[in-house]
């Protein structure tokens, strides 16, 4: 058994590229572009229906990664690993309040490492979850739109329908689920990040340090407020109910079905049970239009950046910060292990590298390491992450094989052909599992774990996150055992 973990740690990760040290004068600029709640509901990724121009052109002109992946299924525990490279574990990066200065106070975090090597910090919207994590690592003090994030124009109008939703529903209500208002895009807090953000290009943009730019736009989480006419691109015949809308997989435990309870804090939503279609359809609706109007900031971001003359000096990285169930096996919002709430977007260009796609699994937690590595900064310690340089000089290079996941006491890990998941008492034993053959069975439907077919590859993955649990540090066991990666690979995907 310690063979076999051996070699498919070694599966897991690859080494790492680094790039030469250069001068601070020479090294690009970076802006880092988060969207909130955002699945691949993207036309690149091959979405028919959702219109997404900018973050089509981004990646039409970048390296998209087609399977990239979060390390958990929550905003600010998201980021938190993001931010800082480092995995989950069963004390740290847990729910949505996590920090990564109280999880990690000595860990280095991405912004504060950059700004450490003279790189002009800016933090704009929603970047970590709590606005004044690792609070040092900005060059400025972050920057938020005023007013409440969760709100409605109509409800900072004080509109009398708005606020009978609140006072007609028990406390914890947070108002409605959607808006659709025609009002300008900055009255909602998207619309103000976005001119911010030109903003600082505009000041930042040939000053003599580097810049590191991250814009945090909050749609498409709830509320789906969005103005009208990003309502009116779609006509609403053009949505359907997913095929798994009242059906969880067969043969799959309780443990990662839950009662929506993110989106059931919303007025007009039934405190349990499934939503009527229509209501269904209309919130769909309204992610789409959340959606497109988000693309839109992006847009302006992007097109201010080439206005500037920066394209060309400047790394661009988009991405959600998790995926988001729109009634998937029963399921609204994310908090769970399926590969729909774990999966998003991933977008890089860097400055003299062609566009492509890479199809093979990647994490967010490799954007830290990929970031200095492009940047030709020395790689911090200790990440759980790799760097994507490789893949972006070459598509046909493999740095991952797979990727690991957590929520609580739940873990999966998603291979190209897989995704396996299983539960765990605090001794280790394993009290439920899943597994997912994702070649037969892309919509996760039946649950093959029990079944003798499947038996090796269920050893296999679990052992893997029989490692991840015991503290492997991976960077190192890749060192030793990066000859056996492609036999092990071959066995593993």
């Amino acid at each position: 058994m310690q063979l076999l973990v051996s070699l498919l740690l070694a599966a897991f990760l690859t080494l790492s590229s680094q790039a030469a040290p250069a001068q601070s004068a020479d090294r690009p600029n970076v802006l880092i572009i988060i969207v909130d709640d955002l699945r691949p509901e993207v036309a690149a990724y091959g979405d028919q229906v959702v219109l997404t121009p900018n973050i089509d052109d981004l990646a039409n002109t970048g390296v998209m990664f087609e399977n990239a992946f979060t390390a958990v299924p929550v905003c600010g525990a998201s980021r938190a690993a993001l931010f800082s490279g480092r995995k989950p574990t069963a004390s740290r990066f847990l729910n949505f309040n996590s920090r990564l200065d109280a999880d990690l106070p000595d860990a280095p975090s991405l912004p504060g490492y950059f700004q450490a090597h003279g790189y002009h910090t800016v933090s704009n919207g929603k970047v970590f979850d709590a606005n004044l994590d690792s609070e040092d690592a900005w060059s400025e003090p972050p920057w938020n739109p005023d007013g409440d994030w969760t709100s409605a124009v109509a409800r900072n109008a004080r509109r009398d329908d708005v606020q009978r939703a609140y006072l007609d529903n028990p406390p914890g209500v947070t108002g409605p689920a959607y808006e659709r208002l025609d009002v300008a895009d900055i009255a909602y807090p998207d619309g103000k990040v976005a001119e911010k953000t030109v903003d600082d290009l505009r000041r930042l943009g040939h000053a003599d340090a580097p810049f590191l730019i991250v814009a945090g736009f909050r749609k498409p989480h709830l509320p789906f407020t969005a103005p009208e006419r990003y309502w009116s691109l779609y006509d609403p015949a053009d949505f359907n109910l997913p095929s798994t809308y009242y059906a969880t997989p067969d043969g799959a435990p309780h443990h990662p079905i839950h009662n929506s309870a993110e989106l059931r804090t919303y007025a007009g939503i039934p405190e349990e049970g499934p939503l009527g279609e229509a209501q269904a359809l209309t919130l769909i609706h309204a992610y789409h239009a959340a959606v497109s109007y988000a693309d839109a900031q992006v847009g302006k971001v992007l097109d201010g950046l080439n206005e500037l003359g920066l394209e060309d000096d400047t790394i661009v990285v988009l991405f959600g910060d998790h995926g988001w169930n729109l009634g998937e096996h029963t399921l609204w919002n994310k908090h769970t292990l399926f590969d729909v709430a774990l999966r998003t977007p991933l977008i890089i260009r860097a400055p003299g590298r062609d566009s492509h796609r890479v199809s093979t699994v990647t994490s967010l937690l490799d954007v830290f390491p990929t970031l200095t590595d492009l940047s030709g900064l020395a790689q911090p310690e200790d990440l759980d992450g790799v760097s994507l340089a490789p893949v972006l000089n070459d598509p046909s290079e493999v740095v991952r094989t797979a990727a690991i996941s957590r929520w609580f006491d739940g873990a999966s890990v998603r291979t190209d052909r897989y995704r396996y998941t299983d539960w765990r008492d605090e001794q280790g034993n394993v009290s439920a599992r899943m597994l997912f053959d994702l070649e037969l069975d892309p919509e996760e439907t039946r649950n093959v774990s029990e079944e003798g077919d499947y038996s090796q590859a269920v050893a296999e993955l679990s052992a893997l996150i029989t490692a991840d649990r015991s503290g492997y540090p991976w960077s190192q066991v890749v060192r030793d055992y990066v000859d056996a990666r492609e036999d092990s690979r071959s066995r593993v995907d």
